[in-house]
Order: C-alpha cells, then sequence, then structure tokens
C-alpha cells in the first residue's frame, strides 16, 4: 500500500514541476519578446533623434562654410552620412542615417544668403 502511495505522490511532483517548468519558459520567451520590442523601439527612437541632430549640425556647418561638402558623423551609434550638392545660392544636404537594421533619410534644401531653409524632406 505505501509503495503505491509513493507511486503517486511521485508521479504527481513530477507532473507539478513539469508545470512549473513549463510555466517559467513560457514567462522567459515572453521576457526575452518584450525586451527585443523594447530595443527595437529604443533603436527607431534613437534613430530619429540623432538624424535631426546630423541635420542640425550640417545645418551649422553649412551655415559657416559656403564650401561645407558634407562628411561622416557618429551620434551615439547613429551612423549619419552626410554629402552636399548644389551651386550659387543654393544647398541641397542629403542626410543618410543607419542604426543595426534601422535607416532614416532626409534631404534639407538651403538658400545660402540669407541662410535659410527652404524645403526640409524626411524621405523615409
Amino acid at each position: 500500500m505505501k509503495n503505491k502511495k509513493a507511486q503517486a505522490v511521485l508521479i504527481g511532483v513530477i507532473i507539478i514541476s513539469t508545470i512549473i517548468l513549463t510555466i517559467g519558459i513560457s514567462m522567459t520567451m515572453l521576457n526575452l519578446s518584450m525586451l527585443k520590442i523594447s530595443k527595437n523601439n529604443t533603436n527607431a527612437a534613437s534613430i530619429y533623434i540623432n538624424t535631426d541632430g546630423c541635420a542640425e549640425e550640417s545645418l551649422i556647418r553649412q551655415s559657416r562654410n559656403n564650401g561645407y561638402l558634407g562628411e561622416t558623423l557618429i551620434v551615439d551609434a547613429t551612423t549619419c552620412i552626410i554629402t552636399v550638392t548644389g551651386t550659387d545660392n543654393a544647398r541641397t544636404i542629403n542626410i543618410n542615417a543607419s542604426i543595426q537594421n534601422y535607416t532614416r533619410q532626409l534631404q534639407i534644401d538651403v538658400i545660402l544668403s540669407p541662410f535659410q531653409i527652404s524645403n526640409w524632406n524626411d524621405k523615409t
């Protein structure tokens, strides 16, 4: 009789342990998914903010130096490739920014004298 009771208890413990293990694994997988979503949201916000920072820096440099042709800037983990084209009194500043799998492209048209932005286009 004791042997059958012990077997029943052992089977019960195994079943309960399996259930607890399954719940634990499910919670871990859910937490990993939430962490990935959070990282993606952070990258999306970062590229937006950092690209605007690169744009502001390129505008400052263009306003101080009409011969500014662009450069590569790194803001936090975002890489911005800035190219400037145009002649006479008008310039077009193209910014291609990337962080991991996220990209953003801006095109800014400026008039040099008096310095002003004539167009700001988010191409992404």
